[in-house]
């Protein structure tokens, strides 16, 4: 199944092969850091709204995982 890309990504894919590699992969490199940042600030809200999932819990439901 193809899924569509969104217009920032075609455009990315669609620039001049003028640029370096490293320019690439500088530019992908700050874009996954910019997206695990993102996803860093989203997991610390969590915790602080009550929204963690305790060792306890992860525990029981790996145990649970692995006799089913």
């Amino acid at each position: 199944m193809e899924r569509p890309l969104v217009p920032e990504t075609e455009a990315k894919l669609n620039e001049p092969e003028s640029r370096t590699n490293g320019q690439r992969a500088a530019e992908q490199l700050a874009d996954y850091n910019e997206w695990f940042e993102s996803k860093v600030r989203g997991s610390i809200a969590a915790v602080r709204r009550g929204e963690a999932v305790t060792n306890k819990s992860v525990r029981r439901w790996l145990e649970r995982r692995e006799s089913a």
